[in-house]
């Protein structure tokens, strides 16, 4: 425990949390770039067809909906790209978080007892 920050649980205990939290959402990257495979597969292969339902299916698959800034098969596309980033940044930032907390710790528990000799 800190000497002026509350940490509830121990910093390496936090560290180990976010270490999980990362490896979830490692995992659940590789999973939506699993599916973002087979989409890209499949949309190769246009099996919409080719009559008047699989062009209109084409057009509005392609055409940049209402209040977005991409068609709908590119934002597919970017959501399943940054799949995990969600979890992966903020574990990230939690264990660089209790590093330098437990850094910043040492060298001011250092500093009080230069000062109390």
């Amino acid at each position: 425990m800190g000497s002026f920050l509350d940490i509830q649980d121990d910093p390496n205990e936090v560290s180990g949390t976010a270490a999980i939290l990362r490896s979830m959402g490692t995992s659940f990257q590789s999973e939506a770039q699993g599916i973002l495979g087979e989409i890209n597969a499949v949309n190769g292969e246009r099996p919409w067809g080719n009559d008047s339902y699989g062009q209109a299916f084409e057009q509005t698959y392609n055409v940049v909906p209402e209040g977005s800034e991409v068609p709908l098969r590119e934002a597919v596309e970017e959501g399943l790209g940054r799949a995990g980033e969600g979890l992966i940044k903020p574990a990230d930032k939690t264990v660089l978080a209790m590093t330098e907390y437990q850094g910043v710790d040492i060298e001011n528990r250092n500093k009080i007892n230069q000062a109390n000799v």
